[in-house]
Order: C-alpha cells, then sequence, then structure tokens
C-alpha cells in the first residue's frame, strides 16, 4: 500500500512484563493495521501538510481518522477517541492547550510523534496511558467516545456542517 509507518513502543520503568507484553501485541495488531492498508485516513492525516498558522501533525485530524478507519474495517471494539488537555498550557493562540489520541486496554496510542532523526517518517507512539498522560502534561480529559459515540459525533459535526 505504500504507507510507511514507524511505531514506537514506550514503556513506564515500573511495567510488569504483563504488561509488556500487551503493549507488544496491541504494536503488533497495529502493524497488522498499517499492513493490511486499513490505516488510509490516518496516514493521510500523519503526512498532511498544516495550513498556514496550524501546527505540524493535527493530533485532532489524525486520532480521528484512525478511529474512522478502525470503524471501516470492523475493528473499532474496545477502542477509544480521547482528548484531553491542560489549561495552564497555551497553545500558539494563547488558548488552553487540547490534544487527541486513541487508547486500546489501558494503552495511548498516538500518531503524531515527529522523531528527531527521522522528522518527516510518520510514527504511532504506543505506551501506558497513565505514563502517556504524565509525558505530555494532559491534566483533564475532556472528552473520551467509543467508535458508536464517534459515529454519532461525526454525523452530528457533518450535519451542522452541510446545513
Amino acid at each position: 500500500m505504500g504507507q510507511d509507518i514507524q511505531i514506537v513502543v514506550v514503556f513506564d520503568e515500573t511495567a510488569t512484563e504483563r504488561r509488556k507484553e500487551a503493549i507488544r501485541k496491541l504494536a503488533n495488531q497495529v502493524h497488522q493495521f498499517i499492513t493490511n492498508g486499513i490505516l488510509i485516513h490516518t496516514y493521510k492525516a500523519m503526512i498532511e501538510k498544516p495550513q498556514l498558522g496550524e501546527a505540524v501533525g493535527n493530533c485532532h485530524n489524525i486520532a480521528l481518522g484512525f478511529m474512522t478507519d478502525l470503524i471501516n474495517a470492523g475493528h473499532s471494539h474496545g477502542w477509544f477517541w480521547i482528548q484531553g488537555g491542560n489549561k495552564h498550557r497555551l497553545n500558539d493562540r494563547g488558548e488552553p492547550w487540547e490534544h487527541s489520541w486513541l487508547e486500546f486496554d489501558g494503552f495511548a496510542v498516538d500518531g503524531t510523534a515527529r522523531q528527531k532523526d527521522k522528522p518527516d517518517m510518520p510514527t504511532i507512539t504506543i505506551g501506558e496511558s497513565e505514563f502517556y498522560c504524565k509525558a505530555r502534561n494532559i491534566k483533564k480529559i475532556i472528552k473520551r467516545l467509543d467508535a458508536a459515540q464517534t459515529r454519532r459525533w461525526i454525523f452530528k459535526q457533518a450535519k451542522t456542517e452541510y446545513a
């Protein structure tokens, strides 16, 4: 399919062997999604050039694309689209910073990472959700939507946009 996406697994130093094995299993599953061409919208969002004034790697588009791909492929059971933030951390426009990612079985799956040595390589980072939120300085979960809730959110947005 031509998608070149790297997967990086990040372990918390206190992770048990059981949790490490679970995260490796999830990484293998995500790798299969890539290999099978399931992450079409995800990949497009990951390589999309930002519009003027927009940050590189629009986390909301990437996370929503990922969830959409999972829904379309029938693999969304147990996955959640998460939005979190920190009102004390401001974005470039001076607004409270917000971030989107997916979660599965207590693991965060984020397609916004940029590698220092390969900044143009789309990368999905997988790690324990609690560790991930601490590392990203996320203080509050704003939205947690499963597949059915995400579909309703998409339809509501489309209805509003085209009304």
